[in-house]
């Protein structure tokens, strides 16, 4: 590629980047999101993050605390205070509050004693020293470039080049007794009061909008302005309040009908909804008239939220006095007893024509009928129904009925059809324990008993298949049935393990039969038609079975080999892809690059591999021969694992667009870490070099590929695993250069290389200099050496020049060197 072609598309690569829009929520229930916590623990400074969050443009996450300022890249905590950043010591200690990040990137920080800091391009700088202002506790950006600020005695300040002074407002409004400042949705500002209600300023115009009738000494604190106009307000009377218009409405938790929330912060989040932080009552969130609420019962790790945070990839920051919480979209919800379910553990899930799901909990004898809330994809609870079939109590799943319900195996031996609301009889007393039960089209139920026996009930009782049917070898006495399942025609499909062979049924007959001579090598699980006459499965060694128009084909697929060769691994066809769940977790793969992998016509398929980054719990499927894997009438997809039911929506689609930012973040010789200005200048013979970068992809950080090279001593790129920190120890006297790159979760570039230059200085001796005197020593003590051996060769006593040269000269020579002699590596 040329270099003209290459800048291009870099810009067209940084432009799309610029322009990209962040991941947009599903509508999916508060209580289902996925949601992590950092504490003390994690590194997080103790107290909590007490001063705001804000984000800068090259990815960071920033928290004010206790006398810190603290940064984040989504794996490790850096803190700034007084002992390692001068512009940060403070005459008074306390919380540092972060007020703003400007269109141009600049982080501004308030000190407790009224000093004001920016940060920005790696450096910290006091703009506004203490003066006779108390500390400044909000900030805004006008159109015009001039600053307001708002100070702790609920003084109006502005800023401009560098001066702190008193705005031009229009006549009447106050500029002391004010309580928030923020931007409306144009030009202009909502300013809050103590006990004047709220003015709107925009140019040189303010409108008034005083305390409602009958109200005294009512303050007001605007929160957020939405796009439509709506403010949302904390009024000391009535709590959280949205205006719109003249029309007023109080913001409660569900199931409150009465008293005031406190709250210091409203955001727009990624879903439309609107995120309010509370003193007390956790986060809610407001979306089509419903308030949802996330709190520590939910895992919050504090009721009482400081600050919250809508960032560019989709995620919601919480900031509490106890932690940080980050909420997000994931493609799994996690249902289960903490969202009011009985049981942990399902072995199956199985979602019926109604739109309800059946489940079983290990070691139960109750099947759980599970209905609205997030089954319907609804908000608010799931209704659970616990039924006990037989008049026993004991039972066994085999299968859902296709107009609806579910069938099972009672403890006095016969099949019973449940729906919503009653059991019906559907044979008497079996010969045998009934394991499997599916309806073809035409009515016939077909059974796979135990011991092995497969048939079909009829009129006249059990039938069973004949052998003729199965294959040569077949035993219908002792016939083992790997997979039994149905596709939309209403045709039940049948795996047997030994002879291998797939069975077509319908109308109560085998209509096809696919064995050894159709290319069928080995017996297959978990079929699942995909197509009109295409089936899936997969085998013990971990391959995948593909049936097209009758003839068989394996498909070995390396990343999925671990997951299907599960005995309890299932597959199923949906939405485009092949879905491979069992206990060695779960993955996807697309249908089109699969059926061209199995016609040669690929040589690699693209796979993308779930776990508990992308909200699986248990990163894994349940380990049970019991239906794990289920696609529900709306299209979604439920799995049984270990910790409880989890669902995807594989037509949402999840992927970030947003490019991460790499940094070489400091260098450190042998345990100290370099100055920021001096970090590209290394002293003679360092013992270890660390270097420590990292990539700002914060949505989810586990999942970002990152690779560093230190060109002059890396062969290749390295992976980054663990701790973003690189060690060379014994780098010679050089120049190099370091090198950082990353990709975010869904694989897009970041925006170029970070690049650090270093150069390792010599010691004296390494020097051209000293390698000069050495050889020049080296030589001087030669000639003196030789003209020592020419006197004595000429003096008659010795015997002449012969003699003399019986011993070893060179050996003289080096012994006697004044001075070692060191191999150099120029600078």
């Amino acid at each position: 590629m040329s270099l003209t072609r290459a800048c291009a598309v870099a810009l067209a690569l940084l432009a799309a980047s610029a322009h990209a829009q962040p991941p947009r929520w599903p509508a999916q229930p508060l209580a289902h999101v996925h949601h992590t916590t950092w504490t003390e623990a994690d590194g997080l400074p103790s107290g909590g993050v007490t001063g705001g969050i804000q984000r800068t443009p090259d990815g960071y996450l920033w928290l004010g605390a206790e006398d810190a300022v603290v940064r984040f890249d989504g794996v490790r905590f850096t803190r700034f205070d007084s002992t390692t950043t001068p512009a940060l010591r403070s005459a008074r200690g306390g919380t540092f509050r972060l007020l703003l990040v400007d269109r141009a990137g600049t982080l501004w920080v308030s000190r407790r004693d009224g000093g004001l800091v920016a940060y920005r391009g790696g450096a910290f700088r006091v703009v506004v020293p203490p003066g006779a202002h108390a500390d400044l506790t909000a900030q805004l950006e006008r159109a015009d470039g001039e600053y307001w600020l708002l100070s702790g005695d609920d003084r109006l300040y502005s800023l401009r080049g560098g001066r702190l002074g008193r705005p031009a407002l229009p006549a009447g409004v106050p500029d002391t007794g004010m309580l928030g400042l923020i931007p409306d949705t144009g030009a202009g500002v909502w300013m809050g009061s103590r006990a004047h209600g709220l003015w709107h300023v925009s140019g040189d115009r303010a409108r008034h909008h005083p305390v409602p009738p009958g109200a005294t000494d009512v303050s007001q604190r605007p929160l957020v302005q939405d796009r439509d106009g709506t403010l949302v307000v904390f009024a000391s009377r009535d709590g959280l309040v949205m205006l719109r218009g003249e029309r007023r409405t109080q913001i409660r938790p569900p199931g409150r009908d009465s008293g005031k929330v406190t709250g210091p912060r409203a955001v727009r989040g990624p879903d439309g909804a609107l995120w309010v932080a509370t003193r007390g009552e956790g986060m809610l969130r407001l979306r089509g008239g419903v308030v949802e609420q996330f709190t520590e019962r939910d895992g919050l790790s504090d009721a009482v939220v400081r600050a919250v945070l809508a960032d560019e990839e989709g995620s919601v920051w919480v900031a509490t006095e106890m932690g940080l919480d980050r909420l997000r979209h994931a493609p799994f919800a996690m249902v289960s007893r903490r969202n009011g379910l009985p049981f942990d553990a399902p072995i199956n899930v199985l979602p019926d024509a109604g739109g309800a799901l059946w489940t079983v909990q290990y070691g139960q004898s109750l099947i759980h009928r599970l209905d609205g809330g997030i089954v319907r994809g609804e908000p608010g609870p799931v209704a659970v129904r616990e039924i006990r079939p037989g008049a026993h109590g004991g039972f066994w799943p085999l299968g859902l009925a296709r107009g609806g319900g579910l069938f099972v195996y009672d403890e006095d031996d016969r099949v019973v059809r449940l729906d919503g609301t009653r059991a019906t009889v559907v044979t008497p007393r079996l010969p045998r324990r009934a394991l499997h039960a599916r309806e073809d089209g035409g009515g016939t139920l077909w059974l796979y008993l135990m011991p092995p026996l497969l048939g079909r009930w009829t009129a006249a009782g059990f039938a069973p298949l004949d052998t003729a049917s199965i294959g040569p070898g077949a035993s219908t006495s002792n016939l083992s049935v790997t997979s039994l399942g149905g596709d939309a025609r209403g045709h039940v499909w049948v795996a047997v393990g030994d002879p291998a062979v797939v069975l077509e049924l319908a109308d109560g007959r085998v209509v096809r039969r696919v064995g050894a001579r159709e290319g069928l090598t080995r017996a297959v699980y978990g079929l699942t038609p995909a197509g009109a006459d295409t089936l899936w499965g997969n085998a013990r060694d971990g391959t995948l079975v593909r049936i097209a128009a009758g003839a068989a084909r394996t498909v070995a697929v390396p990343e999925v080999v671990p997951i299907a060769r599960d005995q309890f691994a299932r597959v199923v066809a949906h939405a485009g892809a092949l879905w491979v769940a069992g206990g060695g977790g779960v993955a996807r793969i697309p249908l089109d690059a699969l059926n061209a992998r199995a016609e040669g016509r690929a040589a690699r398929v693209p796979v993308r591999l779930f776990g508990a980054p992308d909200g699986l719990a248990a990163g894994r499927g349940n380990r049970l021969d019991r239906d794990p894997v289920a696609v529900a009438p709306d299209g979604r997809l439920w799995f049984a694992t270990p910790t409880g039911l989890a669902v995807l929506d594989p037509r949402v689609a999840s992927t970030n667009p947003i490019a991460p930012r790499v940094h070489v973040e400091e260098v450190a010789v042998d345990g100290t870490p370099l100055p920021a200005d001096a970090r590209e200048r290394i002293g003679p013979n360092p013992g270890a070099v660390d270097v420590r970068f990292t990539a700002t992809a914060l949505r989810m950080p586990e999942r970002a590929r990152v690779e560093y090279r230190m060109d002059g001593v890396d062969a290749e790129w390295q992976a980054a695993r663990g701790a973003r920190t690189a060690r060379y120890t014994q780098l010679r006297p050089g120049r190099y250069r370091f090198r950082v790159r990353a990709w975010n979760e869904d694989g897009v570039p970041g925006r170029g290389e970070a690049v650090l230059a270093l150069r390792v200085l010599p010691a004296w001796y390494q020097t051209p200099w000293a390698a000069a005197v050495g050889l020049a020593a080296v030589a001087g003590a030669a000639a003196e050496e030789g003209a020592e051996l020419l006197a004595l060769a000429t003096h008659p006593r010795h015997g002449g020049v012969d003699r003399l040269l019986e011993g070893s000269v060179a050996a003289a020579v080096v012994h006697r060197a004044p001075c070692p002699v060191w191999l150099t590596h120029a600078p």
